[in-house]
């Protein structure tokens, strides 16, 4: 689920006739043109017999170009995955005529149910459209590539040359109040869209109930894992189909008290036989080393726990690098401050902590484990997944662990912020960032106030 649909500021298209439909961005991408929008795609033939393969336009490019034109638009991914959905729209659906915008939000709304980051996971769909599996393959490593280059060249200066100057220190130590800014701001946009049903698009309170609760459960130090799919089976009680002759009785919360109870029962024999939990609990295998199985299973549980954004799984990510020791709060602000400056999805992020924990190799591999859902449900077929989600218990379940992530987020950004902010001038930067990031809707804001704070941090801690 997409947690910044709602935050870009849009224009109209030149050229374009205004529609409700054509809800995008001015925006452009340059050096690829296709001829004939009409040609059938050769290179897809062997794609699933399903309206989202079958009914659109897109041409078989030749490999080289289709990889040039994802390599494109990764250097143009600016702003976010809303700014990077509207990227796609202007370019595939009003440009060039791949599909339409019907097809289109369709798909978007497959993605948006499925864990991973879902501007890279339509990439590989759209390159499965022109050339098949492998297109999706090209498509999907020319989208990411520029943020993964960038990233690991920034790593390589952060870890070899910035950490004992005193000017980058100054700089970071600034960027950090932002970047506690910019965590506040995407728990808030998270919860606008989370607590709402899937199915009916209303508020339910189910889930803002549960989300309260996964905050109680992580502040009583319980495992991650335990508070997400307790989460995501009780909102499946909830909502689930019982017989009409039950529902007057209440059925549903008769049965979640029922599966309530049973667990506080597990906890309460839990915390006799070892005792209540403590801040060692939390801690997880993987993770917790920085062996190249560890930190590829590290980028995978991530990716698995991205649904709306790279912030859904910073507590996950803080909970098993910083708490296995190997990287500290600080490094990890900064490389959440250095994946906000650059044109590409944020996810990005966990390049720089692959490389603080293994150099090169671990940036590989925690790069690949995060990316490796949104590769894996193109490869794996679009419209089996389609069905998959259109399953009520499946989307329910789903809808649970999105509320609580919401409220991990919050709990983790507090953590976040308590460690960042350390003077009056954090405070004073943590509060201008807030509102700017709440006040200014463009998709380059975040990198102008990183670029900003490192400026100021400059004036307030070495002028």
């Amino acid at each position: 689920m997409s947690e910044e649909n709602s935050e870009v500021k849009e224009e109209p298209i030149v050229g374009v006739p205004a529609s409700n439909e054509l809800d995008i961005l001015e925006t452009s991408v340059v050096g690829v043109t296709i001829n004939d929008t009409n040609e059938a795609t050769e290179g897809a033939s062997n794609s699933p017999q399903s309206s989202l393969f079958k009914k659109h336009n897109a041409p078989a490019l030749p490999f080289y170009r289709l990889f040039f034109l994802f390599l494109t638009l990764g250097c143009n991914a600016w702003g976010g995955p809303s700014a990077q959905i509207s990227n796609f729209k202007q370019y595939f659906v009003v440009e060039e005529k791949w599909m339409t915008m019907q097809h289109f939000n369709k798909i978007l709304a497959v993605y948006q149910v499925l864990p991973g980051p879902e501007a890279t996971e339509m990439c590989c769909y759209f390159g499965y459209l022109s050339r098949g599996r492998l297109g999706s393959i090209v498509g999907g490593l020319g989208f990411a590539l520029p943020g993964f280059v960038l990233m690991l060249l920034f790593s390589w200066i952060y870890v070899d040359y910035g950490l004992d100057n005193v000017y980058v220190e100054a700089s970071f130590k600034a960027i950090q109040a932002a970047v506690s800014a910019f965590v506040v701001r995407a728990c808030h946009r998270i919860s606008e869209h989370c607590f709402n049903n899937s199915q009916s698009g209303q508020f339910d309170f189910a889930l803002f109930f549960l989300a309260g609760f996964a905050c109680v459960l992580s502040v009583m130090n319980l495992n991650l894992f335990l508070i997400l799919g307790f989460s995501g089976v009780s909102y499946s009680i909830i909502r689930a189909n019982y017989p009409l002759r039950f529902q007057k009785y209440k059925i549903n919360w008769v049965v979640f008290s029922l599966w309530a109870l049973i667990c506080l029962g597990m906890f309460i024999l839990y915390c006799f036989q070892v005792g209540f939990p403590k801040k060692e609990a939390l801690k997880i295998s993987i993770g917790g080393s920085t062996s190249p199985a560890s930190l590829f299973l590290l980028g995978l549980l991530a990716g698995l726990l991205t649904f709306g954004g790279a912030y859904t799984a910073i507590p996950f990510l803080q909970l098993t690098a910083i708490s296995a020791g190997w990287i500290t709060n600080k490094q990890f602000l900064d490389g959440l401050g250095i994946g906000s400056i650059l044109p590409s999805p944020l996810v990005i992020f966990v390049t720089f902590l692959g490389f603080v924990g293994a150099r090169v190799p671990g940036a590989i591999l925690t790069t690949l484990g995060m990316f490796l859902p949104a590769f894996s449900f193109t490869l794996i077929g679009v419209p089996l997944l389609e069905k998959v989600t259109e399953i009520k218990s499946i989307t329910h379940f789903l809808d649970g662990v999105s509320a609580s992530v919401v409220a991990l987020i919050s709990v983790a950004g507090a953590s976040l912020i308590k460690s960042s902010i350390t003077d009056q001038y954090g405070v004073i930067l943590f509060m201008i960032s807030l509102g700017a990031v709440y006040y200014f809707k463009h998709k380059i804001t975040n990198p102008l106030i990183v670029f900003f704070s490192a400026v100021l941090g400059q004036i307030f801690y070495i002028g």
